[in-house]
């Protein structure tokens, strides 16, 4: 176990703080930056690309950091059923590996290769991020502190109206959404 201590020799409780110095619990955050455009990443630039919780140009909330998380996972999902994966076996052998040290399941060798068949059946994939436009964030002290998201509306319709219509309705319906017309 590491126990951080800040400059003044207090155990380190609070988040890096720029204003403070860089060497200011520098060991909470790294400054990373990518230029516009299409991003390859490693897995560890990919983690810190969704771990992030600070960031520039609306980046900075939790919001964004769950559709960050989303981006990465739907572009692993392309890649691992890309034909150019699939039809490679040093590929799929790779791909075994690296999951079989992060995954542990009771899933038959049968059932998987059905998993896999369902799934190239899959047209689409559906998402859901529920943002500020459902949400907001009161100020912590109305919660002794705590960092919650409470509803726009008080019995938390809309966010059961727009669930419903992403996953029940038809693609051609409207979006119950707010703000989408």
């Amino acid at each position: 176990m590491k126990v951080f201590i800040s400059p003044d020799g207090k155990i380190a409780t609070d988040s890096a703080q720029e204003d403070m110095g860089a060497k200011y619990f520098s060991c909470r955050y790294e400054h990373i930056h990518f230029d516009k455009g299409v991003v390859h990443m490693d897995g560890e630039t990919a983690l810190k690309f969704v771990r992030s919780r600070h960031g520039t140009k609306g980046e900075a909330s939790d919001f964004a950091r769950s559709k960050r998380q989303e981006t990465v996972i739907k572009a692993i999902r392309e890649r691992v059923l890309s034909f150019e994966t699939l039809t490679n076996p040093q590929k799929i052998s790779d791909l075994v590996k690296a999951l079989g040290k992060s995954i542990d399941t009771d899933i038959s060798v049968k059932d998987a290769i059905e998993f896999y068949k369902l799934s190239k059946k899959l047209t689409e994939t559906k998402s859901l991020v529920l943002d500020e436009l459902l949400l907001y964030h009161p100020p912590a002290t109305d919660y002794g502190g705590a960092y919650v998201l409470i509803s726009q509306d008080d019995d938390f319709s809309t966010i059961q109206n727009y669930v419903k219509d992403v996953f029940l309705k038809d693609e051609s319906s409207s979006s119950a959404r707010p703000g989408n017309k």
